[in-house]
Formats: C-alpha cells, structure tokens, sequence
C-alpha cells in the first residue's frame, strides 16, 4: 500500500481501473497493494513536483532511500491513518497523551517543540521527521512561532477499531 502527500506543485497519477487524475499540492492519494500503477508524472515541464510517500519499504526502488524507516511488529488487524494537524500560533496539544499505534510524523512548516518519554524536548523544523512507539507517553506538543501555524502530517499504524491517541492522567 503506499499513501501519499503533494507537497509541491501537481501531479498526474494513475492506478488501474481508475481514470488519471491530477493531484495538486496539499492534497492525499492511496494506492492499494497489488494495483497496477499506468501513470506518474509532474503536470509542469518547468516547475518542480515533490511528494511524501508512506509505504512498506520492502516495496521502494533502489534508487530512492527513506528519510525514516522503522520495522513494525504483526500488522494482522491493522489499519492505518494519514491526517494533517494544524497548531496555530502559539498553540499547543492539550495535555499528555499516548498513541495506541505507531506513529509517523513530517512537520510540513513551521517550528514545533514535542517531549516524548524517556526523552528529553526537543524542536523540530520543516521537513524533519520522527517516529513514536506505541504508548509512549507524550507530553506535550506546541507551535513555537507567535505569527504562523505549524502543520504536521501524521501517518498511523494501529489496531482496527483503536482510538488514535488516549489521555494520560498527570
């Protein structure tokens, strides 16, 4: 399965039986296991296209290495979840939580603080990406820019029927 994000520019894609279709920035598509893909190219002959894809590595060509890669356990009963969550200036996650499944994380822009247990705070800037284990409390999570929001793209591996994320009493 792959899942992915334009983060700049537009792309034509297409996957059998479905007809091309034209994906601009800020938008998700998904590709299941085993479809046929007929298509995959930039709209522009001048302006560069870029995505981010989420998928099994054992399936990624050669030629493309991953910006993070982490085994995960029986994925039997699994589903996963892509969302974007946007923090706004200044914001902050309400309170401590844990997330039941994995969790992947691209910040697409802006300049957040998180503090996941064991370890220590740390920021993050566009582009970077990190990983959480399942129920690893998190503690918190906030914009540190006063003028613009911060948004990050979460890709979730967990159990069906799970909720993506629980409090966690301080």
């Amino acid at each position: 399965m792959v899942f992915a994000y334009v983060l700049q520019g537009e792309i034509e894609n297409q996957v059998e039986p479905d007809p091309p279709k034209i994906y601009h920035a800020g938008d998700f598509f998904h590709e299941r296991a085993r479809q046929v893909h007929r298509m995959f190219r930039n709209v522009s002959k001048t302006e560069p296209a870029k995505i981010l894809v989420f998928q099994n590595t054992a399936t990624l060509p050669r030629d493309l290495k991953p910006l993070l890669q982490q085994p995960l356990a029986d994925r039997a009963g699994q589903e996963v979840s892509l969302i974007k969550i946007t923090t706004a200036p200044g914001g902050a996650a309400a309170g401590a939580h844990q997330h039941p499944g994995h969790v992947f994380g691209y910040l697409l822009n802006g300049e957040v603080e998180s503090q996941v247990d064991p370890d220590p705070p740390k920021v993050y800037h566009a582009g970077d990406v990190f990983y959480e284990a399942p129920m690893q409390t998190h503690r918190f999570y906030r914009n540190l820019s006063k003028t613009e929001p911060a948004d990050l793209l979460v890709f979730s591996v967990r159990k069906m029927g799970e909720p993506f994320a629980v409090r966690v009493n301080q």
